[in-house]
């Protein structure tokens, strides 16, 4: 393990390699805040008034906005082809993405908005994943005080820090990152929150003579890892060069900074020898807790060229100045002919026209022999509009323009393709930004492992609530991590599109039911698909159970209607055959020589018991009374 002075060279090396890197960041995030300034002959001019086109900043938004609203899709392969081994899978997806989100509670910007912003700005995402357990058991065994960082576990077991790429310098090799620096102006008291106890010890001086002085403490903070060793150190600044952050930090700086005494002098520092908050130390890990990842090309050879962000044709024509240009200058044209005469009078007469403004007709008294002409107010300038509007489609034919940019009466079809040819153009900075979403998960599945201590993780959803989800250190397989990461774009078109592909290919093509529903963006299929068993067999029994009803009802009402029937009939039975009680069998049949029922029970016979004779002749009238 070498001393500092060499890591402190070494460091200075690497930012001597970004140099044209980070000034291409720089225009970068010129555009992204839209700041511009005139050229020196119309700044001087009284007339003009700067006008800075949004174009760039309005694309880099909304490519964030599409990209990030929506929870991520996390996918962790699994080893085994069986049901159990799916499950375990489905659950640990679960636990990272809880993860994922307690990270993000503690920042006041998601990780996922930081990552696609910063894949969109400067292709490259540099984040470092922090395991407070780990922490804490290393202060308590150092009994050093752990007031804060137990404070900060309340919020999530990891501390994810996505960094501005332009403090952040990384050594490559072909193989993968050799090592990381991390290098940036903060304020001295930040450092000690960070770094506690042993940052007072280093920088606890500085902070009382600053303030003796009635002025801030600012440090550069160096950051130095690789493979073996880690070491921090910090050099006295002025606090020159610091600007808001880009990616949801405090404070973020290019690193202009000087490394030591030795090295070149750049604005910023004081010249001061290093303050050592953590020296040259074999970290044990064998890891580095950094996800590293930058897009663009490696066949170009100048560290300007490599990277490819959105705004990169825009940065290298130049076409955002000529456009602010031209804008500056039409708009500061019509301002300048605002106040230009809008009557002319002519004639001998030395008496000039009066108008009374507060008559509501504006009557002018023209005094005899004038004439008062209008005049026109002058036009705008058709070519300047028209150069800006040529323009204006350049960036958003290289960015993205506006999702919702075709009439109100374009077809869905239309939309539809309007919306993902806009998209295609986000595909390599949405696959930068999961790539390192999935590099973030993998460290937390790497820090568990080598810190021996469970993960723990609560379902969230209406099936799972309060379901506790636990990553067993012992089963992860540190040498065999396979995580995929989609970051679905928050577009309805979009969401339809897969449903209705996933929906013809299952009922057409008899495509899986698992993978149609990973395709649409679902994160647990087993469960779903769980569910929709659970839901067709609770509606199987539901409707056999009306269906038995049903049946039993209609059993009963055939029951009643036969019983019904049965009494009729007994009831006739027992009637005899004239219809007579009493009067049954053989023996009251006429035709067989029996009796007539009607001498048995006068009284109820037909005639008797309606008062009328079979012809219908009142018997009243028949025996004539």
């Amino acid at each position: 393990m070498e001393k500092l002075d060499y890591y402190i060279n070494l460091a200075e090396t690497m930012i001597e390699a970004d140099t044209e890197r980070d000034q291409a960041f720089e225009a970068y995030e010129d555009m992204w805040h839209a700041d511009w300034e005139l050229p020196s002959p119309l700044g001087r001019e009284m007339w003009i008034r700067k006008v800075v086109s949004t174009e760039p900043h309005d694309s880099i938004r909304l490519g964030t906005n599409v990209l990030s609203t929506l929870d991520p899709v996390i996918t962790y392969q699994p080893l085994a082809n069986n049901t159990p081994t799916k499950e375990l899978a489905n659950q640990w997806e679960k636990n990272l993405l809880w993860q994922l989100k307690s990270a993000s509670k503690r920042r006041p910007v998601s990780v996922i908005r930081d990552c696609v912003q910063s894949a969109l700005l400067y292709d490259e995402v540099c984040a470092q994943v922090i395991d407070l357990d780990y922490q804490i058991k290393q202060k308590q065994h150092a009994g050093a005080k752990t007031n804060r960082l137990k404070a900060a576990r309340r919020y999530g077991r990891f501390l994810v820090n996505v960094y501005n790429p332009r403090d952040v310098h990384v050594r490559n090799s072909n193989m993968m990152p050799e090592a990381v620096l991390l290098a940036q102006v903060k304020r001295a008291q930040d450092v000690v929150d960070e770094f506690g106890d042993v940052a007072q010890q280093a920088l606890g001086g500085y902070i009382s003579d600053s303030k003796d002085q009635n002025r801030d403490a600012f440090v550069v903070l160096f950051d130095y890892w690789d493979y073996e060793v880690r070491c921090v150190w910090a050099i006295p600044s002025d606090g020159r060069g610091t600007r808001p952050g880009n990616t949801g930090q405090d404070t973020q700086v290019g690193t202009n900074v000087s490394l030591s005494t030795r090295g070149k002098k750049r604005s910023g520092t004081s010249g001061a020898e290093p303050m050592v908050i953590i020296p040259p130390t074999e970290h044990k890990l064998d890891f580095m807790p950094w996800a590293l990842r930058m897009g663009g090309s490696n066949l170009e050879r100048d560290e300007e060229h490599r990277r490819h962000p959105l705004l990169y044709p825009i940065y290298q024509s130049g076409i955002w100045k000529h456009q602010n240009i031209s804008r500056t200058l039409y708009f500061s044209e019509v301002i300048s002919h605002a106040s230009a005469p809008r009557l002319k009078e002519e004639g001998t007469n030395p008496q000039r026209t009066e108008i009374d403004y507060g008559d509501p007709s504006k009557k002018a008294d023209v005094p005899p022999g004038n004439v008062l002409t209008p005049i026109p107010p002058p036009p705008i300038d058709t070519a300047l509009s028209e150069i800006d509007d040529r323009m204006k489609n350049a960036i958003s034919a290289s960015t993205v323009g506006q999702l919702t940019g075709l009439p109100s009466g374009a077809s869905f079809a239309a939309l539809n393709l309007f919306t993902q040819t806009e998209l295609s153009k986000l595909k390599p900075y949405q696959q930068l930004a999961e790539d390192s979403i999935a590099d973030v998960l993998e460290i937390m599945l790497l820090w568990c492992a080598y810190t021996e201590m469970p993960l723990y993780a609560y379902g969230t959803g209406k099936d799972d609530k309060g379901q506790e989800y636990v990553i067993d250190p012992q089963e992860i397989p540190t040498d065999a991590i396979y995580i995929d990461v989609e970051l679905k774009p928050d577009v309805p078109t979009d969401r339809l599109q897969r449903i209705n592909a996933a929906s013809i290919a299952v009922n057409t093509l008899n495509y899986p039911i698992e993978m149609a529903l990973e395709d649409i963006g679902v994160n647990d299929p087993q469960t779903a698909i769980n569910q929709r068993y659970y839901e067709i067999l609770f509606k199987h029994q539901v409707d056999m159970l009306m269906q038995s009803q049903i049946m039993e009802l209609q059993a009963g009402v055939a029951r009643r209607q036969a019983e019904q029937e049965m009494m009729m009939q007994q009831a006739q039975s027992m009637m005899g055959p004239q219809g007579v009680p009493g009067a049954e069998g053989q023996g009251y049949n006429p035709a067989m020589g029996g009796m007539p029922p009607a001498m048995v029970n006068p009284n109820a016979t037909m005639e008797y018991q309606t008062g009328m004779a079979r012809g219908g002749e009142q018997l009243a009238e028949i025996a004539g009374l």
